[in-house]
């Protein structure tokens, strides 16, 4: 007997407690009471390559200018509709913004990313996400 796994998919019930909080955290990042969690999340609306269908999503980011970088795992398939740059809409802190996103599989590009995110990692931690995550960099268009 044989058993095959999707390869760098999250766990089964990591997706099921990611599914039912994320509608929480999108009420929650569109609401007057945003400020209690957009200084870490922020939703980001792709738009489908093949589908054409708006897919909205909370992530966790680190902003640097106009530049916010996430982390998401590599298992999730959202991200591979900006894997060669794509617009994107960024709600940030309240207010909506246009935004040019690219995502990237490069490991030096991952491991710059997860240690700006989180620089309390040590380098074999960091060398443990890499294989498993996707960096995304977001550049707002209209930051002012």
């Amino acid at each position: 007997m044989t058993t095959t796994t999707v390869q760098n998919q999250p766990p089964r019930f990591f997706r099921r407690l990611i599914r039912s909080i994320n509608p929480f955290m999108k009420w929650m990042l569109q609401s007057p009471l945003h400020g209690i969690v957009s200084r870490s999340y922020m939703l980001v609306t792709v738009t489908g390559r093949k589908s054409g269908k708006q897919y909205m999503l909370p992530v966790k980011y680190k902003q640097e200018g106009d530049v916010l970088h996430v982390i998401t795992s590599a298992g999730y398939t959202w991200w591979k509709n900006i894997r060669e740059g794509a617009p994107v809409q960024i709600y940030l802190r309240g207010k909506a913004y246009p935004a040019q996103a690219t995502a990237s599989r490069n490991p030096e590009t991952i491991n710059a990313t997860i240690q700006k995110m989180y620089p309390m990692f040590r380098a074999e931690q960091r060398a443990n996400m890499v294989p498993s995550v996707a960096a995304l960099k977001f550049t707002l268009q209209d930051a002012s």
